[in-house]
């Protein structure tokens, strides 16, 4: 499953995230947007789990026209081609885990976003495996 975010529309302990609307988070801190649906090539019918590989993914990413734009692309991350990358906070899709989601090595967000977070509820199809 890989979010999507929208190429630059326009340090911290904690991601500043406001709803646009229309199934889209800009991030203060990275200056992006987000996809509010973390699986949509599943929701959108394009993918029948959501599961692709990196080039699949960045391909479907960037050939993507979601509310009224079509720059989207994969997040940064430091290990595209692997699972490496835990506690990764200065790649975008860290960034978002750790500060954004309240995440955690090796405990589910699903579980561990009740304790600590206010930004899990504007994201959906949040699933507890890696991203």
């Amino acid at each position: 499953h890989l979010p999507l975010l929208l190429f630059a529309l326009s340090g911290v302990a904690e991601a500043s995230l406001i709803d646009r609307g229309n199934g889209m988070i800009y991030d203060q801190d990275l200056n992006i947007t987000w996809l509010a649906d973390a699986n949509y090539a599943q929701t959108s019918g394009y993918d029948a789990d959501g599961l692709m590989d990196w080039q699949t993914a960045t391909t479907w990413a960037a050939d993507l026209t979601y509310g009224g734009y079509s720059d989207w692309r994969l997040p940064t991350t430091p290990y595209p081609d692997s699972s490496y990358g835990f506690n990764q906070t200065g790649s975008e899709l860290g960034y978002m885990f750790y500060y954004g989601l309240y995440g955690s090595s090796g405990i589910p967000i699903t579980t561990l976003h009740d304790e600590y977070g206010d930004n899990y509820h504007l994201f959906s199809n949040i699933h507890d495996a890696a991203y």
